[in-house]
């Protein structure tokens, strides 16, 4: 089991590490299994499916967590990862028109969803222009245009899978992504979310805890 005492308890997940001995201690001087530039993990929302391992967990010591699982509301969908704090790293792949969010906030699972920021909406386009993987995560916005609301951006923390254009042609109306940068969308805006405004996107972003101190376990 990994759980950060400084996250949510539902933040725990079962990680898989290679260890120089089988001694549970051991755990925390691992090396994780990484899958897709992932680490291979089984979080929360997932481990709530499955009663056995739930009781499993409560036998090795983690009742306070298994009784968390319990109470989870079982999800017709099964994501692949959720967040637990605003600014948790998460997966974005550029090819994909959307991305799918799913927070567990106060033992309730909510789900909205991002646009793709790098869509190219023009008439002569409507495509998105790059293919590739990236790891970005929310922040608090501190440009000065945002000064007076509670506004949130993306930084890029890393790339996954190479960047690759669609078009060896294209303009760059929608600028590539850069590793430590903030994302922007078209003609250079960056990519921002209000979180005072009614939409799902931003009720969900609202709810979730500001930890921004949290080193990245991407």
């Amino acid at each position: 089991m990994h759980i950060d005492p400084r996250l949510p308890l539902v933040s725990g997940q079962i990680r898989f590490r290679i260890t120089t001995s089988n001694d549970p201690a051991q755990f925390e001087n691992g090396t994780d299994l990484f899958i897709q530039g992932e680490p291979w993990k089984i979080h929360a929302v997932r481990i709530a499916h499955f009663a056995p391992l739930i009781e499993q967990l409560r036998g090795d010591g983690y009742a306070e967590y298994a009784q968390t699982l319990s109470s989870l509301p079982l999800s017709k969908e099964k994501p692949a990862r959720v967040q637990c704090y605003l600014e948790q790293p998460f997966v974005m792949d550029m090819s994909f028109r959307r991305h799918s969010l799913f927070a567990i906030v106060s033992d309730k699972i909510l789900s909205s969803f991002l646009v793709n920021t790098f869509f190219d909406s023009r008439r002569s386009k409507l495509a998105t222009p790059y293919t590739g993987r990236i790891v970005v995560c929310f922040e608090r916005s501190t440009l000065p245009e945002h000064a007076r609301g509670n506004f949130v951006v993306l930084r890029v923390l890393k790339i996954l899978d190479p960047i690759a254009l669609v078009d060896p042609d294209y303009d760059m109306h929608v600028p590539m992504p850069r590793v430590g940068s903030l994302l922007f969308t078209t003609r250079n805006r960056v990519c921002s979310y209000n979180l005072d405004e009614s939409r799902k996107l931003s009720v969900v972003l609202k709810r979730l805890p500001s930890i921004p101190d949290i080193e990245p376990d991407l």
